[in-house]
């Protein structure tokens, strides 16, 4: 689907921050740009940062290639010896090893810092620094492109950091949404007559305001429009998400087609509690890890320690496997799984006195060098551990953007997992797309929705 559009900003390009010249204090001594510790860990498992990935290859068929193939594991974190390793694990995954001892295990390889960004975003951040304001715990203010606060002094800060993270002017890709374990009757069956997992294939196209530059003037932090193509109930379904970045200004909104009714509704803005296409096993503010409003929280930072975590997921992405080589019966193929030793910032979120969010407290996990959560502990109203989820993140040095391939959401109660963005039999994501703004608007959803 090619979006057609008019309107003012524009092409996926850098960010630009004009002659803004950052301030002589950043990055202080020993970070770096990104607000990172600089130096290696005292052991040096975890190395100095050199400047992130620069190339790695790129085939316009198979999508990145790993630029480190020669790696193997260092060890592989199993139920059998979980106890000498449990120092850099979560309390999600020490369950999930103990539950699932069978299909859950962590290969480590050596820790690769790949992330690195272009100078114009290094310097965005740069003028973030000791500028960036919250209005309220959901008004943004006084910062673009990059974390809003490089070095946080709450967990409040720390989690706009992964909000505000550098995602770069906008791609298209393939969304497609996995359940593992389970074949739901909206979802088409697996490939080549494997009937544990369904697939819903969903196509999105996104535009990145405050990643690009513009955000400062349209007040928004994102544009996605997400087309249900094929495997559910829901074919046909378009959704259009406007994410604020001053709520206080515009709420930005949730718009949706449905080819049923061939009528466009408008939802509640990025709902936290508002169920997917998995059928209530996962919920919409899990998406992207979280991407909910933060003020039905109290956040705490915990601060900074190491673990063992899913990244430079080369492997993974892949276009030499199918979904059927990825999706294991109760867990993602280990084989094809790639975790590394990193430093982390530690977040809790509790819900307000009153909030009906159905879930309790959530530890997340967020990588010092992107800013990107890569796993969160997820609690009931009861405080018991229910799910462990991750992001399977690489580095894109054409874009100069850390995202993650596939996220997962393994639930310690029941069989089924969901992937989010298993795409290996699509095409490679792009980010040389020209989607514009004009495209990812209501009058735009109807026009697309009738075609």
């Amino acid at each position: 689907m090619r979006v057609m559009m008019t309107l003012l900003f524009c092409f996926l390009v850098p960010p630009t921050v004009g002659a803004q010249t950052p301030p002589a204090q950043w990055p202080p001594e020993g970070l770096t740009p990104m607000g990172a510790e600089y130096e290696a860990s005292p052991d040096g498992r975890i190395p100095a940062w050199t400047g992130g990935l620069e190339q790695a290859p790129v085939d316009p068929v198979e999508g990145y290639q790993d630029p480190w193939p020669e790696d193997q594991p260092l060890y592989e974190v199993s139920a059998d010896n979980l106890e000498s390793h449990s120092e850099f694990l979560t309390p999600a995954q020490l369950a999930m090893l103990a539950r699932r001892p069978q299909h859950f295990r962590l290969p480590v390889y050596p820790t690769r810092r790949s992330a690195g960004f272009a100078p114009e975003v290094e310097a965005a951040v740069a003028n973030n620094f000791g500028r960036a304001r919250l209005a309220g715990p959901d008004a943004l203010r006084e910062a673009h492109t990059g974390p809003a606060f490089p070095v946080p002094e709450n967990g409040l800060q720390a989690i706009w950091n992964h909000k505000t993270r550098y995602r770069g002017g906008g791609l298209a890709r393939y969304a497609n949404i996995a359940v593992g374990n389970v074949l739901p009757a909206f979802l088409d069956q697996g490939h080549e007559g494997d009937s544990h997992y369904g697939i819903g294939r969903v196509r999105e196209e996104a535009v990145y305001p405050y990643s690009n530059g513009a955000g400062l003037q349209t007040n928004r932090m994102r544009l996605e429009l997400r087309k249900v193509l094929s495997g559910t109930a829901s074919n046909g379904t378009l959704m259009l998400i406007h994410q604020s970045i001053d709520p206080s200004e515009d709420a930005g909104g949730i718009w949706v087609y449905s080819p049923g009714e061939r009528r466009i509704r408008r939802m509640p803005v990025i709902g936290h509690d508002n169920a997917t296409l998995t059928e209530g096993l996962s919920l919409r503010d899990q998406q992207a890890m979280f991407s909910g409003p933060v003020g039905a929280h109290e956040w705490t930072l915990l601060g900074k320690r190491e673990i063992y975590a899913p990244y430079n997921a080369y492997r993974l992405e892949s276009k030499r496997l199918t979904p059927a080589d990825i999706m294991g019966r109760y867990t993602l193929n280990p084989e094809h799984l790639r975790y590394e030793r990193r430093r982390v910032w530690v977040v809790e979120a509790r819900p307000r006195k009153g909030s009906a969010h159905p879930l309790g407290r959530r530890t997340f996990y967020l990588d010092e060098d992107s800013w990107h959560i890569v796993l969160v502990d997820v609690y009931d109203r009861d405080d018991r551990l229910i799910q462990l989820q991750e992001a399977h993140v690489f580095h894109a040095p054409d874009a100069r953007v850390t995202l993650p391939t596939v996220q997962v959401l393994y639930d310690l109660r029941r069989r089924p997992y969901v992937v989010h963005g298993l795409d290996n039999n699509e095409p490679v994501l792009r980010f040389d797309i020209p989607i514009r703004a004009a495209g990812l608007s209501p009058t735009v959803l109807r026009q697309l929705g009738r075609r």
